[in-house]
């Protein structure tokens, strides 16, 4: 809980199974072993049984130092529901096993999941299955020389997991405890892998359970999220399950996540990776089949369904992996390098506001240096990025009149320390801010009287599409609004225009008609090179759509 690195074990005497004491040299907490079980849950979820065994085992606590019992704890909502989905679970694979794991659609379903999983493990991995339930996933996962260590809320599934751990021989290669998926008592940068399956709509906050995957995996260490997708066709599943039911659920307010839902708790918890959903039919078709055709038929469907814009999304099942790389997605990345081959693009946006760049400039989230080095021409440049990587990428390429930092310009802090600059520049970074207001307020510090900011924004929320998903967009702004923004921040707009119809119409069919999650390099390449004879004519006549708006302003004083 606390992340200390000493735990003591005292046993409690040996009769037919194992009890005792685990005990933090740091902050004091304890956690009792009840036979043979470790339970590792916040005090909130199990106070009732740690006073129980506090009362039954009281005279052996004495030379521990522990002489009082854990503090009676009021519930509330949440614990309730962790409480309840505890005891259903505690009894829900005596009741539930042969309609739900043994059923021959789940048993293809968690073979085919979990076939890129098995290929990433390597010897001496860790791999953590966080709801593990009675170690269906772990027992699937497991092979000689990896260590797998799972936790579930259900003390009566680790009882069971256990117990098949020992049958199958393997109890030292495969520890089970109870434990919280929200609050996860494990130390930081522990596992190579990290599974939820089927997990997160059980949760109050899954967006806690995510938060753990950042600080639990090592650099590079790979997750793997399996749950309900919140498709179109969701209501003929519910209404077949109304009709046929083949198993009980018990779920939380948020019962399934939609592909977008998903990548914004992902962005929001550092992660990077790709989202995709399958199971393109209802399970009571493949049931119908044997566990041989049913894995083939479910292959063929999910390929197919998968090629299908906009229905690539509908699947019942929703699935996410990948890596933790600092909050830099693949997408994101793959984005910014194929950006950067635009080269008379880039050129020609820059000479929109050439002549309002002055002074010393602060570039805000600079990327990987696409227009750094172009703006050094101007005047001593500082640029800033919230991701490390990009900070590194360009302090590496561009040397000179320049100075890179790590800096977040929503939390603002301290930027460079007290310097005031005479322009801004701020290009495709305010969509990626969760609170862009926060950030103009932030902006508006960092200029000096009268200076400039220049700012490049994506418009028009009818092209928002899964790039802007991938890459990780909250928004595409309105001209009115984004105007409006900066008038109430205090910046008087100078100029005002909307840029590259060209390209509106390449993203509504990349990110719109197909689905695609990145910008392919080789599309960029083939755009570069007729934009000369395309957007000149936006020199003249300002088009009615575009992929940007690029704002001029000027700080109010």
């Amino acid at each position: 809980m606390c992340e200390g690195n000493r735990l003591y074990y005292n046993a409690f005497g040996r009769k037919s199974a194992e009890n005792g004491v685990v005990s933090c040299f740091a902050c004091g907490n304890w956690f009792l072993v009840e036979d043979d079980i470790l339970e590792l849950l916040p005090e909130v979820l199990n106070f009732k049984r740690k006073r129980e065994f506090f009362f039954e085992h009281k005279a052996k606590f004495l030379p521990l130092n522990i002489t009082k019992p854990p503090r009676k704890i009021e519930s509330n909502k949440e614990i309730r529901y962790k409480t309840e989905q505890g005891k259903f679970f505690d009894t829900f694979f005596e009741k539930e096993r042969k309609n739900y794991q043994e059923s021959v659609f789940w048993k293809a379903e968690y073979s085919l999941s979990l076939m890129p999983v098995r290929k990433m493990i390597r010897d001496g991995d860790m791999l953590i299955d966080a709801g593990c339930g009675e170690g269906y996933c772990s027992f699937l996962l497991h092979r000689n020389g990896v260590q797998i260590i799972g936790f579930d809320v259900s003390r009566h599934s680790i009882e069971r997991a256990i117990a098949k751990a020992k049958h199958k021989g393997i109890e030292r290669e495969v520890f089970f405890f109870v434990g919280d998926a929200e609050n996860v008592p494990l130390r930081s940068n522990l596992a190579d892998h990290y599974i939820l399956f089927a997990l997160l709509h059980h949760l109050t906050n899954p967006n806690l359970a995510l938060s753990h995957i950042s600080r639990l995996l090592k650099p590079k260490g790979h997750y793997f999220i399996h749950d309900n997708n919140d498709s179109k066709f969701r209501f003929l599943f519910d209404w077949l399950m109304r009709l046929f039911p083949l198993w009980k659920e018990k779920a939380a307010k948020e019962a399934k996540f939609s592909a977008h839902r998903m990548r914004d708790m992902l962005r929001q918890s550092g992660l990077s990776g790709s989202v995709g959903t399958q199971v393109f039919l209802p399970p009571h078709v493949f049931n119908l089949f044997q566990a041989e055709i049913t894995i083939h038929i479910l292959s063929i469907t999910n390929k197919i369904g998968s090629k299908i814009p906009w229905f690539r999304n509908q699947g019942g099942i929703v699935l996410a992996h990948g890596n933790f790389k600092n909050r830099l997605y693949d997408a994101e990345k793959d984005t910014l390098e194929s950006m950067s081959q635009a080269a008379w693009y880039n050129r020609w946006t820059l000479h929109k506001f050439r002549k309002f760049v002055v002074g010393n400039i602060l570039e805000v989230g600079c990327g990987i240096g696409t227009f750094t080095r172009e703006l050094m021409q101007f005047g001593p440049v500082y640029a800033i990025d919230n991701n490390q990587n990009c900070v590194n990428i360009t302090k590496k390429n561009i040397t000179g009149r320049i100075k890179v930092e790590l800096g977040d310009i929503e939390k603002g802090g301290s930027l460079f320390g007290d310097k005031k600059f005479d322009t801004v520049v701020c290009i495709n970074v305010l969509e990626h801010i969760r609170n862009d207001n926060q950030a103009l307020t932030n902006i508006f510090r960092k200029l000096k009287p009268r200076g400039y900011l220049i700012a490049l924004v994506p418009i028009h929320q009818f092209l928002y599409g899964t790039i802007d998903e991938a890459i990780g967009h909250y928004r595409r702004y309105t001209v009115p609004h984004f105007r409006t923004m900066l008038e109430k921040n205090h910046f008087e707009i100078i100029f005002s225009r909307k840029l590259n119809f060209l390209g509106a119409i390449g993203w509504w069919v990349a990110g719109r008609l197909l689905q695609n999650s990145i910008v392919d390099k080789k599309y960029l390449r083939v755009f570069d090179a007729i934009a000369p004879f395309v957007l000149s004519v936006e020199d003249l006549i300002e088009p009615p759509i575009g992929t940007s708006l690029l704002v001029v302003a000027k700080r109010k004083d």
